[in-house]
Parts: structure tokens; C-alpha cells; sequence
């Protein structure tokens, strides 16, 4: 016990660091200890001097199966007289405000006592407080996974780039294709464009110079029917209206307005006549009509009298593009001079001949041309 005195020892022994001498037998008592001891245990208020260590504390509070190992340390120590280190513990205590409790890590040194004899009836127990090395290995150990985690996130996403590379890569190249593809057929649309434009050009002038020649022969047909030395009129459409009226056709009906008009509205009195069922048949089947000594009652705007005519005329259906027929022309002559010098004429015959039967003479007449005289049987 005086080596325990000695004034090195002391100075060593109550430095910071915890430490602790037990007597091996009996039963591990506590012989000596440090203020840092009783700092780290919070046992500033009893005295633990004489009391067994298992009494003191209760090893397993370090966890389950501390009181074993550390039994088994003490022992180990005891009987091979070699400093043994026990694995690091943890263990709950107050925290320094008192407000909250914290885990604490110690790792035990135990050095065995030798006397002169070589036999070891005490040991030193030196508590070392590890917490910061552990707790910043933890934490060293937490950023390391924390890293593995973003380094393995960073290969799987570099993983993921690398496939979108070779997708963007096909992409780019089935773009570079599909953009030729499409340069190809700008070009070949353009070039479509321009042959368009210049059929375009040369159907337009086609068309221009065929409605030109069209309005020329028109212009050339209409100063036909113009001049022509007989009635021409045409009628557009179903209602009949007068699209065309030559002086001849317009000299046959003085006074009335023609030409604008629908034909039954300017010539009113022949609605429901033979020519009204004439023009509609003509119009509805597209056969020509031809008409001979056709005869009409027509109002003179002169007298106001209905006048006995007669006319001959053709009634040709016009047809449109689509062959449909959209039209009449007509093509009229009025021979009531004519048909009324006949009547005249085949009534003086009449005539004659009745009074040259009941006188009872006889007649002859000469045929100059043939030269033959030709004699009643009287």
C-alpha cells in the first residue's frame, strides 16, 4: 500500500482521467478512487471506499451482460497479471445541466498490481471517455453511408444518363435522318411549287386567251343575231327571262319591253296558250321544237285590241356546261301577211269557181312554161 503513497503515483493517479484500485479478494473491494471517478459515476455524495464494486453499481446497466464480461475481465487480469482492455460500453447518465440524459462511452483498462512476491492483490481501473471519438465515428460513419448512398444515387443516375445518351444519341441520328428526310422534301416541294406556278402561269393565260377568244366569238355570235334578218330572242333559265332580243325579234312586239323580262310577264296574253305548254315541254325534255304557221293572239299596244298572228319559228334548248339545259334560243318569223293573202286567195278561188258553175261556162288557161292549153269540160 505505501507504492500507493508516492507522490508520482498520486499525481498520476488524480489526474482527469477516472480511475479506480480494487483489492482482488474478497469480492473486488474498492479501496481507492479519484474525484474524476466520482464525477463519471455521479457519486459525489456517498462514499464508496470498502464497498464492493458490485455493490456499489450494477455492471449490467451498461447493458445486458456487462456484470459477466467485466467479471471475466477482472479475472483474466487477476490470473494472467496482464493489462486487459475491454470493448467500449455505453452507459445513460444526467447530463451536465441535469435537464436530460445522455449516452456515454467508456472504454476500461485494467493493470494488474504486482507485489514482490509476483502475486496481484489489486488492480487499477482506468476509465477512458471515448464519447467523442465514438460519437464522431458515428457520425463519420453515417456521412460515409450518406455518401455511399449519393454515390450509388450518382451511379444510378449516371447509369440512367448513360442510357438517355444512347437514346438522345438514336434520337439525334433518327432527327439528323428525319431532317434530311424533311430538307428532301422541301426541296422537292419547292420544286413542285415552282413547276405548279408555272402551270399555273400558262393555264391562266390559256384561260384568259380561251375567255378571250370565247367573249370574241360571243361578241361575233350576238352581232350575228343582231344583224340576222329574222327574229332571234333567248330566253334564260325557267322562268324564261329575255337574256338576248334582236331589232327583228323586238320589231315583232312594238312598244313592249322585252329584254330583262320574263316572257309571260311581257306578253301576258299568252299564258296558258299552246306556246306556254310549248316552251315548258322544250325546256323540260331539251328537244327542239319547230313551229309552222303557228297561231297567236297578241294585245297591240296601239289599239289595245287582241290581233290574230302567225308565226313560224324553232324553239332549241341551250345547254350549260354540265349539259344541263339552262335555256331556249328562238328563232322566229312572222308570216301573218302571208298566211291571210292564201286564206284570201283560196276564197276568191272558191268563189270564182262556184260562179263559173252556175253561169255554166267554159275555161281554159295556158301553161307557157309547158306550152300546152289546158280547157275545162264546158
Amino acid at each position: 500500500m505505501n507504492f500507493f503513497d508516492n507522490y508520482f503515483f498520486t499525481t498520476l493517479f488524480h489526474a482527469e482521467v477516472p480511475r479506480i484500485i480494487l483489492r482482488t479478494e474478497p469480492d473486488h473491494i474498492i479501496v481507492k478512487y479519484n474525484e474524476a471517478y466520482q464525477i463519471a459515476t455521479s457519486t459525489q455524495s456517498r462514499s464508496l471506499e470498502g464497498v464492493s464494486l458490485w455493490d456499489a453499481f450494477d455492471p449490467d446497466e451498461a447493458g445486458p451482460g456487462s456484470g459477466k464480461l467485466l467479471a471475466e475481465a477482472l479475472s483474466k487480469a487477476t490470473s494472467t497479471k496482464k493489462t486487459v482492455n475491454m470493448p467500449p460500453f455505453s452507459y445513460y447518465v444526467p447530463s451536465p445541466n441535469g435537464e436530460e440524459i445522455v449516452s456515454m462511452w467508456r472504454m476500461l483498462e485494467i493493470i494488474p498490481f504486482l507485489e514482490k512476491t509476483g502475486e496481484c492483490n489489486y488492480l487499477l481501473l482506468t476509465t477512458n471517455n471515448i464519447t467523442h471519438e465514438i460519437l464522431s465515428k458515428e457520425a463519420l460513419d453515417r456521412g460515409l453511408a450518406r455518401e455511399q448512398i449519393l454515390v450509388d444515387e450518382l451511379n444510378y443516375t449516371n447509369k440512367e444518363l448513360t442510357v438517355a445518351n444512347s437514346a438522345l444519341l438514336v434520337s439525334m441520328e433518327e432527327l439528323n435522318v428525319r431532317n434530311a428526310e424533311l430538307l428532301d422534301s422541301e426541296v422537292n416541294l419547292l420544286n413542285f411549287n415552282r413547276d405548279l406556278e408555272s402551270t399555273v402561269r400558262v393555264r391562266t393565260g390559256q384561260q384568259r386567251a380561251a375567255k378571250a377568244e370565247a367573249l370574241k366569238q360571243r361578241d361575233h355570235l350576238t352581232s350575228l343575231f343582231m344583224q340576222a334578218p329574222a327574229g332571234i330572242t333567248v330566253l334564260a333559265g325557267p322562268e324564261f327571262i329575255f337574256e338576248l332580243v334582236n331589232p327583228h325579234y323586238q320589231e315583232l312586239f312594238p312598244g313592249k319591253k322585252l329584254r330583262g323580262h320574263k316572257f309571260f310577264e311581257a306578253l301576258p296574253e299568252l299564258k296558258g296558250s299552246l306556246i306556254d305548254s310549248i316552251l315548258h315541254d322544250v325546256y323540260q325534255t331539251g328537244e327542239a321544237f319547230e313551229g309552222n304557221e303557228i297561231h297567236m293572239q297578241i294585245k297591240s299596244l296601239a289599239t289595245d285590241e287582241t290581233e290574230d298572228r302567225y308565226f313560224n319559228f324553232i324553239y332549241q334548248p341551250r345547254v350549260n356546261a354540265d349539259e344541263v339545259t339552262d335555256g331556249i334560243l328562238v328563232l322566229i318569223f312572222e308570216i301573218t301577211e302571208m298566211v291571210i293573202n292564201r286564206k284570201e286567195k283560196a276564197k276568191s278561188d272558191n268563189l270564182l269557181k262556184f260562179s263559173i258553175e252556175a253561169a255554166d261556162i267554159g275555161t281554159y288557161s295556158i301553161d307557157a312554161k309547158n306550152r300546152k292549153l289546158i280547157a275545162s269540160t264546158r
